[in-house]
């Protein structure tokens, strides 16, 4: 039995008790005798609704939240109006009799009506308050059930929008990478061998990734280098990168692409205008209770604004809003002596908005089975 079952069960007891009392010896000529059924009445009513609250709130503060059983809370509630009609019928009788005392024909004293206004007071008070408590549990049942409606809404839209931000993430550093093994086909075959390997490591990250999975930054980097290496072979040695991360912060996860695209969006909007050595930088380290990555470039720190502007940064920029909210932060700036810097510093302690929904999603799914 729910909270507001019990609640509606009051009410209609409160009710149906004052109707049976007013109402029951309304063919008895004799006004001792309907007075006195009258306070028996109120007064069986109102015990048993007292007794029978305290004993439902009770057992619904220590135990009704610990059990999911709803055949279990229906056996306790018959139990608890069982026992609150019983205690009730007796505490009822025995308070009108060593009150009033009606059995015995005699005149009503003023007690007598003090009593029944006493008892009709309760009978509204316990009516009324249980029906405010009604009314605020389905308003507060109908407010939740919105709440949970929004969530829902909230959470179809952010996969919605990460599998639209994917499908067109996935081709389009994938197309970059095959333009450049078409050019390599012709300028130099023998190394194709080796760029198609590379090539390969990028599919199969690419298409067995899911567009809410989380990727350690370890597996980030590896597809990073694949890329660059790939490049370094279609620009003939002239790109020359370093990769560097802490071993720390090698098995933190992040939404996969931030850096790759980072990378490829730097050397397509600035470095292949470079004629001399491309020098390409990615560092990834922790202060305090954030994960920095920075990559840099020696192109031409005017193109931060077209870069800024590209599909590659901004998908980085929508990953890390929906992952991380107003925790990530991001940055483009050009450097004094020419190239490009991206920024990212992101929580160290508090988990993505992905993994925590994948987690809540898991628990919900656990506790369905359980039940």
């Amino acid at each position: 039995m729910s909270r507001t079952n019990w609640f509606a069960g009051i009410i209609a007891w409160e009710i149906t008790g004052f109707l049976i009392a007013l109402l029951g010896p309304l063919g008895n000529p004799d006004f001792h005798s309907y007075l006195h059924f009258l306070l028996l009445g109120l007064t069986i009513t109102n015990s048993a609704g007292l007794l029978g609250s305290v004993l439902w709130l009770f057992y619904d503060a220590v135990l009704g939240r610990r059990v999911n059983r709803a055949a279990l809370n229906l056996l306790f509630g018959a139990v608890v109006a069982i026992l609150a009609i019983g205690a009730g019928i007796f505490a009822g009788r025995w308070v009108v009799d060593q009150i009033c005392n009606l059995e015995t024909a005699h005149a009503v004293e003023s007690r007598h009506i003090l009593f029944l206004i006493v008892n009709l007071i309760f009978v509204f008070l316990i009516a009324g308050a249980y029906a405010m408590l009604l009314l605020l549990a389905r308003a507060k049942s109908g407010v939740e059930k919105n709440i949970r409606a929004g969530e829902e809404w909230q959470r179809l839209e952010l996969e919605s929008k990460l599998a639209i931000l994917q499908a067109r993430l996935n081709p389009h550093f994938l197309l970059d990478t095959l333009n450049a093994i078409l050019n390599l086909l012709y300028e130099q075959p023998q190394k194709v061998e080796h760029l198609l390997l590379n090539l390969s490591g990028i599919y199969r990250k690419v298409l067995t990734l899911s567009h809410d999975q989380l990727i350690p930054l370890e597996e980030e980097l590896r597809l990073v280098r694949e890329y660059l290496e790939i490049e370094k072979i279609r620009l003939d040695g002239r790109l020359e990168f370093d990769l560097s991360a802490e071993d720390k912060v090698l098995g933190y996860k992040i939404p996969p692409f931030i850096i790759a695209n980072s990378v490829e969006s730097t050397i397509r909007q600035g470095v292949f205008s470079q004629k001399k050595g491309i020098k390409v930088f990615v560092g990834v380290h922790q202060v305090a209770n954030a994960i920095f990555i920075h990559i840099r470039d020696n192109g031409m720190g005017s193109m931060r604004k077209s870069a800024e502007e590209g599909f590659g940064i901004f998908s980085v920029k929508e990953l890390l809003k929906m992952a991380y909210g107003e925790k990530a932060k991001f940055n483009i700036s050009s450097l004094p002596g020419g190239g490009t810097q991206v920024s990212m510093e992101l929580p160290w302690e508090s988990p993505p908005r992905l993994a925590e929904r994948m987690e809540t999603n898991e628990a919900v799914s656990g506790e369905k089975e359980g039940i």
